[in-house]
């Protein structure tokens, strides 16, 4: 004990010999939580009871970061009135949580909840353990909630029987008991599904329900999405027949999704045309444009979009791809004059811009470079922006702040993301401005911590400034992992370039990536379940599968970069949907589906960019 004793001490005077600016508080807490993460929780509980009283405004404690580890230190010291009191305690949201969609109320939601509920297990409050564990039996999919989901599942069933029932349904996919579970539990249990992009199951739940159930809009829609995704389009137009003009304009969407499946494009267009109120309103608007720009009827585009308040990028862009069709000069220089200035480093603004000098200095044939196959043309004029790039020049604001700074990057060395955003946020290590020279900075602060998904998302905020400079534009195309990249890219004789695109296009460097659609880790990778998912989250792992399956993809298409890119990325069904021309390339505008337009244009964008930049 005395030793221990001895090793706060030490540390405590090293940190405040060291660190002229105070960041000994950072670098207490997370020494403690290295010893409770190394299981030596006695060394921990020293170190953390010396953070608590000494720093007491520290943005970890403050934050409530902080406690979740504190009562999960006690939890494992068996000091469970404790554990239960900092956990309790432990509700931490960062501050872009929200922003980015998670269903997660707070950052330890689902593991705070599983251990709160065996805390009061083991002081036999089994009323209160029970209500935790209830609290992850959720209407949605997280890869991180099903494990602890599971688990107080297992608990639960002990007590009731009624719970495996759940728990077979959701995680065996055995449904031998379905008709035994409540229909709210079904409900969640179905939206659980729809959430996993899992519609074979879904469509199991919401078939049983349907028929009791054949008036509740809510159920109905599901069953009707379900079987859309199960690509079953006449039992959709079956199930939607008949439908009241008023209170049914999902059903109509989704009615009218049917028949453009089936190519009946005038059938689905009349039905988006019914869909006026709810969450689907703009997009049905937004499919029923794209069919008639589709089928070349482009006075009907811009007859629709004219006078449409707030267009969004997609529907400025079909608009102003009309008037090219249409060859209105006047109109097309009154419009995407706005739309460069709104979008100014979009593969959009790069086609208009040329057109419109062309247009403007009475060239020959000024439309003829809308007609260019996309590839050719993205590279042309990535190449030409690239060319003409001047460099940023840096001034020396920061060097006032290097003490600081270093305290900064020392707070990444640690490793632990959300620490190092506490740090910054709370702008108390001297990145107080956002300038150009500060983000910069923080780039290559969380760069240097190996959080490069963070070091992207900071760059992509500025991307308005980056993109303007030949030294900074690198921070939007980055090549991080290089070295492991560049090993496993020679180890399968391909471009790295292709590794770096897709990476870009999908997990953007988030190593701990998870997809709507079930793509796991940096080279969002379907998951092979004889692999653990924690393996496939290791982004050594993940890049030798993901690049070895690459390479399998490139090799089969002869090299050829687009329809690898294509089939890694969206799959082989859809590759072969896709219209080649004799030169290999494509036409964007003859993709019906708009997502699937944007994803491949993104991907023949950002390797476009990669092959400029770094060829």
């Amino acid at each position: 004990m005395l030793k221990k004793f001895i090793n706060i001490f030490l540390y405590f005077f090293i940190f405040t010999l060291t660190y002229t600016y105070s960041i000994q508080d950072y670098l207490l807490f997370q020494s403690g939580k290295v010893d409770f993460l190394n299981k030596d929780y006695s060394l921990a509980e020293l170190k953390f009871s010396t953070y608590r009283n000494n720093f007491k405004n520290s943005a970890p404690l403050v934050s409530n970061y902080g406690n979740f580890y504190f009562g999960m230190n006690y939890y494992y010291l068996k000091n469970y009135p404790k554990a239960i009191f900092y956990l309790t305690q432990g509700v931490y949201i960062p501050k872009n949580h929200y922003m980015i969609k998670n269903p997660k109320f707070n950052f330890f939601q689902y593991k705070r909840d599983f251990y709160l509920g065996k805390s009061y297990y083991e002081i036999k409050d089994f009323k209160k353990g029970d209500l935790h564990f209830k609290n992850l039996i959720l209407n949605y999919y997280s890869p991180e909630l099903g494990y602890f989901e599971k688990q107080a599942l297992e608990i639960l069933e002990k007590n009731n029987i009624y719970y495996s029932y759940i728990k077979e349904i959701k995680y065996y996919e055995d449904f031998t008991n379905i008709s035994k579970v409540k229909t709210e539990d079904l409900i969640s249990i179905g939206d659980f599904f729809i959430s996993k992009n899992d519609y074979v199951n879904s469509l199991k739940i919401f078939e049983k329900l349907y028929p009791n159930f054949d008036k509740n809009q809510s159920i109905k829609f599901k069953y009707a999405l379900s079987l859309l995704k199960n690509k079953e389009y006449l039992k959709v137009i079956d199930l939607t027949q008949n439908l009241e003009i008023y209170g049914n304009d999902n059903l109509f969407y989704l009615r009218g999704k049917a028949f453009e499946e089936l190519r009946n494009f005038s059938a689905a267009i009349d039905n988006f045309s019914k869909v006026k109120f709810g969450e689907y309103k703009h997009i049905a608007f937004e499919e029923k444009v794209n069919l008639y720009y589709i089928l070349g009827e482009h006075y009907k585009v811009v007859s629709l979009l004219k006078n449409h308040k707030d267009q969004n990028f997609d529907e400025k862009v079909l608009f102003l791809n009309s008037y090219i069709h249409l060859r209105n000069k006047k109109q097309f220089l009154n419009y995407s004059e706005n739309f460069i200035q709104d979008y100014p480093y979009t593969f959009e603004s790069g086609v208009y811009s040329l057109i419109r000098n062309n247009l403007i200095n009475n060239n020959k044939n000024p439309w003829d470079i809308s007609d260019y196959n996309s590839f050719y043309l993205i590279n042309l004029i990535v190449n030409s922006y690239v060319n003409n790039l001047k460099p940023y020049r840096e001034n020396s604001q920061l060097e006032k702040k290097e003490i600081e700074l270093q305290g900064l990057f020392k707070i990444a060395q640690l490793q632990d993301e959300q620490l190092l955003i506490l740090a910054i946020n709370n702008n108390e290590l001297g990145l107080v401005n956002s300038d150009t020279n500060t983000e910069i900075t923080k780039s290559a602060i969380y760069a240097s911590g190996k959080f490069y998904d963070l070091a992207l998302e900071n760059s992509q905020k500025q991307k308005n400034i980056f993109y303007q400079y030949s030294n900074l534009i690198h921070y939007l195309f980055p090549k991080y992992y290089e070295k492991k990249i560049n090993y496993f890219c020679k180890l399968y004789d391909i471009p790295n370039n292709l590794v770096y695109s897709i990476i870009l296009s999908t997990s953007k460097f988030k190593s701990d990536y998870y997809s709507t659609d079930y793509k796991i880790g940096l080279m969002a990778l379907t998951p092979d379940f004889s692999i653990p998912i924690e393996n496939l989250l290791n982004p050594d792992t993940n890049l030798n599968l993901g690049i070895e399956k690459l390479s399998e993809i490139y090799n089969k298409n002869k090299g050829d970069t687009l329809k690898t890119l294509i089939e890694y990325t969206q799959g082989k069904e859809i590759l072969n949907s896709i219209f080649f021309e004799k030169d290999g390339d494509i036409d964007l505008n003859k993709i019906k589906d708009i997502p699937l337009r944007k994803n491949i244009q993104s991907l023949m964008y950002n390797y476009a960019f990669y092959n400029s930049l770094y060829n």
